[in-house]
């Protein structure tokens, strides 16, 4: 039996930002389908040829208090491959956790 990977499946979420692309990429999965989807994470997404079908394109995706960006996102904004973004956003998430 031959090993198995995320490039079978195909991902569904609400929202998707820079970082959860960047995951999502690591992951392999074959196409995303979304509701909202940032203008950076698409860009991820084209760059590693993963189908995104996305119902809303924003610019940036927006903090849950309405006050600022995602925290994910804006931590991921300046990276530009998926193994630079994965120690940033461990961290962020580590650091919003305290």
């Amino acid at each position: 039996m031959g090993k198995r990977t995320f490039s079978e499946f195909s991902a569904a979420d609400k929202v998707i930002g820079k970082g959860a692309a960047f995951l999502y990429v690591l992951l392999e999965v074959k196409e995303i389908h979304t509701n909202i989807l940032s203008k950076p994470a698409l860009m991820v997404l084209e760059r590693y040829h993963i189908p995104t079908h996305y119902e809303h394109l924003v610019d940036q995706i927006i903090n849950h208090t309405k006050t600022g960006y995602c925290p994910i996102e804006t931590a991921v904004m300046d990276v530009e491959t998926p193994s630079e973004a994965l120690p940033k956003i461990i961290n962020k998430l580590k650091e919003l956790k305290d």
